[in-house]
């Protein structure tokens, strides 16, 4: 028996993620602790998940909950996606870092589309009127067509 259409595409999600993470089921699982039959029955729409359990998926995978509900960051490729939310997760564990630290990244990487990158951001962000999250929101929407990864 499938799940109603809101399930279904909870468990492609989960299923995308999870790849895009490169992470199997069963590392998913143990990380998680949730057992692997239920990811397994999640992701092929044989199950719904209870609040607790889609929080504990979510954080496993370095992802928000309203992102694997499909809320946040449609607008980019998986990928993008995924790399948007591992930036704002690392930012709100370092909230007074975040221009440091992305400057770091950007001359790390060696690149001339990741400096560009944080020097955008820096531009669009007040500093401290508007969040890093909001800041990273606004770099991609600016540019939705290149679906390049950010500062990697």
């Amino acid at each position: 028996m499938s799940g109603s259409p809101e399930s279904q595409k909870l468990g492609l999600r989960v299923s995308a993620v999870r790849i895009g993470r490169k992470l199997k089921r069963i590392e998913l699982s143990r990380r998680s602790g949730i057992p692997n039959s239920t990811i397994r029955e999640l992701e092929v729409n044989f199950r719904q998940i209870r609040p607790d359990g889609l929080a504990r998926l979510a954080d496993t995978l370095e992802v928000s909950i309203d992102f694997l509900l499909e809320r946040e960051h449609t607008e980019l490729p998986l990928p993008a996606g995924l790399s948007v939310q591992s930036l704002m997760k690392f930012l709100k564990a370092h909230p007074r870092e975040d221009e440091k630290i992305l400057y770091r990244m950007a001359v790390e990487a060696n690149s001339a589309i990741a400096i560009a990158d944080w020097q955008r951001l820096c531009e669009l962000s007040d500093k401290r009127a508007v969040s890093a999250e909001a800041s990273v929101r606004t770099l991609y929407k600016a540019d939705p067509v290149n679906s390049r990864k950010p500062m990697e």
